[in-house]
């Protein structure tokens, strides 16, 4: 997995996936839109005038396939809220106008699919499916000054797969730790699973 742990503006650079052999030590490549460079945000996605803070996360792409994901964290799009920002590019880094359902072509914002929770994405992979899978936080259930670390899978479309846990996520109790945040590492498996762990300042799992 490529990941980019930088703020706004973002920026994608052709090196990452189009590059020819020869552009291999840095040159721009022509092929790649702006000749190496793209830049784009989800400033007015929410609704006009919405300038959200935004943390990448994750660059994946399908084997194969002729678009691939960039993965956000973001934050403020609606007062208080939090949630996981989808863009889908072309293989030159263009957006992909199909993608995204309201806004801005090519991007989508996702919450928590059965209540405002504040999800905070914070670790994502490409499953042997195709399929997304984004592990974050949410407030506990019980006690919403706490909160426990999920698990989610998304369809091509960037919703929830229904078919995934409850809704499209799963609470992970083991790696909560009654509130106490972990930090993650996820690494998906063959079978459509993955590998997680996570530690804080006191433990590891």
């Amino acid at each position: 997995m490529l990941s980019l742990r930088s703020l706004f503006p973002i920026a994608l650079l052709c090196g990452l996936f189009h590059c020819q052999p020869a552009k291999a030590l840095g040159g721009p490549d022509p092929d790649f839109v702006n000749g190496a460079l793209v830049i784009e945000s989800f400033d007015d996605e929410y609704a006009p005038g919405s300038v959200p803070t935004t943390s990448p996360i994750a660059i994946e792409r399908a084997p194969g396939s002729d678009r691939f994901w960039t993965i956000y964290a973001v934050y403020g799009a609606a007062p208080g809220s939090r949630s996981l920002g989808l863009m889908r590019h072309h293989l030159d880094g263009s957006l992909d106008e199909s993608f995204g359902v309201s806004g801005n072509p090519g991007m989508r914002l996702v919450s928590w699919p059965t209540a405002s929770s504040d999800f905070t994405p914070a670790e994502a992979g490409m499953g042997s499916d195709s399929k997304l899978l984004v592990a974050g936080y949410v407030r506990n259930l019980d006690n919403p000054g706490l909160f426990d670390v999920v698990a989610c899978r998304l369809l091509a479309f960037g919703s929830f797969d229904s078919n995934f846990g409850d809704s499209g996520c799963r609470r992970l109790p083991v790696l909560s730790d009654n509130g106490t945040l972990f930090t993650i590492d996820m690494v998906p498996d063959l079978t459509g699973g993955a590998y997680m762990s996570g530690w804080n300042q006191s433990a590891g799992r």
